[in-house]
């Protein structure tokens, strides 16, 4: 139950997110309302234009939390005492290095579905987009700039 629902929860405020990415990354006005300019996309591109990017985030999702929890698990061997006279201080630390390690190596592995999630969601051509989905984009992406653009 736990993958259905973080793909409910994803693809429920998937257009948050959207407008979101938009923002930051200024493909649109920062200074119109978030009326307007959810009004000018579902004009401009249709109402599901709302949900683009939204595949990539969920299928995303669910390799990066494997590759946190075995990552997290195999880092902690090295990391955490095993002792047990080990102090409580060290054992903390270890499990806190343990896991942003285990981020950082489990984020390394899927940014690029997360570029192609962010490329996806900010690709504001309508009907004459820049992208045809995840495939297109990724392919496109190594094209352009090769394995370092991911």
């Amino acid at each position: 139950y736990g993958a259905l629902s973080a793909g409910i929860s994803k693809t429920s405020v998937a257009p948050v997110e959207r407008l979101k990415l938009l923002l930051q990354t200024r493909f649109i006005d920062a200074h119109s309302s978030v009326l307007q300019i959810t009004t000018n996309i579902i004009k401009e591109q249709g109402m599901l234009s709302l949900w683009r990017g939204n595949w990539p985030n969920i299928i995303r999702y669910f390799p990066l939390q494997a590759f946190m929890l075995s990552f997290n698990q195999q880092f902690k061997t090295i990391f955490v005492p095993q002792s047990r006279d080990a102090s409580t201080i060290s054992i903390v630390t270890g499990s806190i290095m343990a896991g942003g390690i285990a981020g950082c190596a489990a984020i390394t592995l899927i940014y690029p579905l997360d570029l192609t999630r962010t490329r996806l969601a900010v690709d504001m051509g309508g009907t004459n987009r820049e992208f045809r989905g995840i495939t297109h984009c990724l392919t496109k992406t190594y094209q352009t700039g090769g394995i370092c653009s991911w």
